[in-house]
């Protein structure tokens, strides 16, 4: 199924909590809504999907390949878009450690304070301990430990 169709189930039933109370609300026949989810929305005429993403504030972006943003994805966009270089670099670190820590890898590189020291380490995810070592010791490098020892 594609992201597009998924999105759209997703939104629908968290938001109408059924296919039926939303094809109600969209005018459309149950039936055509529900044929369009299980056999992916790309067969739906463009008005209709461009009037189902509306109701449900999903976005389209075009690119290669299509993003689609529901409410809570433009949410977090603007907020960083609002945000000055230190809160960026802290969001861009912590994005790409979650990612790898969600795809099970290892984590290699840098901990730093924003234009400060760096402190180099290896964190295998079941070994989380050196990382944490490594953020004490570049916290006490930049002053941040006095009262902790």
């Amino acid at each position: 199924m594609d992201a597009l169709t998924q999105l759209i189930r997703s939104e629908i039933k968290r938001q109408y909590k059924s296919v039926r109370k939303f094809a109600i609300e969209m005018e459309i026949p149950p039936s055509t809504l529900i044929s369009a989810l299980n056999k992916g929305i790309g067969g739906t005429s463009f008005d209709t999907v461009v009037s189902i993403c509306e109701v449900l504030g999903i976005k389209t972006v075009l690119s290669d390949p299509p993003l689609y943003l529901d409410r809570d994805a433009r949410t977090i966009l603007e907020g960083y878009v609002a945000l000055d270089e230190k809160g960026k670099h802290a969001i861009d670190t912590m994005l790409q450690l979650e990612l790898m820590r969600c795809g099970g890898q290892s984590i290699f590189g840098n901990a730093a304070a924003y234009g400060s020291a760096v402190e180099t380490t290896v964190v295998d995810v079941e070994d989380q301990a050196a990382a944490i070592n490594a953020l004490r010791k570049l916290r006490a490098n930049n002053g941040l430990d006095k009262d902790e020892d």
